[in-house]
């Protein structure tokens, strides 16, 4: 392998993008409001209308500014999705094992709670 290398272990190329981790829009959303089952009717309205508003669900997490996202949510959303722009160590991911799906906390969002996928 190290004969293939074209750079030092480490060594980043000066046009690499920068690594962006995002949680997927509707478990946030199940999240802040407290409900467990990420396919309920409330998420997929409050889902819509922030796609809809914004473009995209890359739009919603990357782009849209704070009075916009509360203009189409509200302002746990709001905060949420800026938590995770942000990198917020409050927000934590638990990974699925063996057939047990895993699920997001929102520490510091009103209403925030685990939320899994199934």
């Amino acid at each position: 392998m190290s004969e293939l290398a074209d750079r030092e272990m480490g060594q980043r190329p000066r046009d690499a993008a920068d690594y962006v981790h995002l949680l997927p829009l509707s478990e946030v959303i199940a999240a802040v409001y407290g409900i467990e089952y990420v396919g309920a009717a409330k998420v997929w309205q409050t889902y819509n209308k922030l796609v809809e508003g914004c473009g995209s669900e890359f739009a919603v997490m990357l782009e849209a500014d704070r009075d916009e996202l509360e203009r189409l949510s509200d302002e746990r959303i709001m905060e949420a999705i800026m938590m995770i722009r942000s990198g917020d160590e409050r927000i934590s991911v638990d990974p699925g094992y063996d057939g047990v799906y895993g699920g997001i906390k929102l520490g510091g969002v009103s209403g925030g709670s685990k939320v899994s996928d199934g």
